[in-house]
């Protein structure tokens, strides 16, 4: 027993408009503008596990390779799916435990701990991570998840 209501409109004054009707990928778009994710829809950030990983979004994967004297680099760049209202806060998330400011080793040798905002260049379009680390293995990849908030 439930009632389900839809397409409802709500107006500012006693003069009611016409129904507007947007596709979910406009309206989708449009809230991007506020709030993106690298976890699958419906994902909530800090899942942990396989489930959350957003297959279909290779933008979480990153490389480390050699600078020499045993220190390494991890870079990556993110583009947002649409222009973000304004400079967004970053959180990043490792894929595996959901634990903050995390980075996954995909070998599974351990976490790294992400210097974040520290080597991170971001603005409404997307992030550019760079980060020297002395314990990243050369040649291997790492992932991360990430939320981008810009609401008003």
């Amino acid at each position: 027993n439930y009632i389900q209501i839809t397409n409802v409109q709500f107006e500012k004054g006693s003069v009611a408009t016409d129904f507007e009707y947007l596709p979910y990928d406009l309206k989708l778009r449009r809230c991007q503008r506020y709030f993106t994710k690298s976890y699958r829809q419906g994902v909530v950030p800090g899942t942990a596990g396989l489930s959350a990983y957003n297959l279909g979004n290779p933008n979480f994967l990153c490389q480390y390779s050699t600078l020499g004297a045993g220190n390494n680099v991890m870079a990556t760049s993110i583009q947002f799916p649409v222009q973000m209202r304004t400079k967004p806060t970053l959180v990043f998330y490792r894929p595996s435990t959901g634990t903050v400011n995390q980075v996954e080793d995909m070998a599974e040798s351990g976490p790294l701990t992400l210097q974040h905002p520290a080597g991170t260049e971001y603005d409404e379009n997307g992030i550019g991570l760079f980060q020297t680390t002395t314990v990243g293995i050369a040649g291997r990849g790492y992932q991360v998840q990430y939320t981008a908030d810009a609401s008003l």
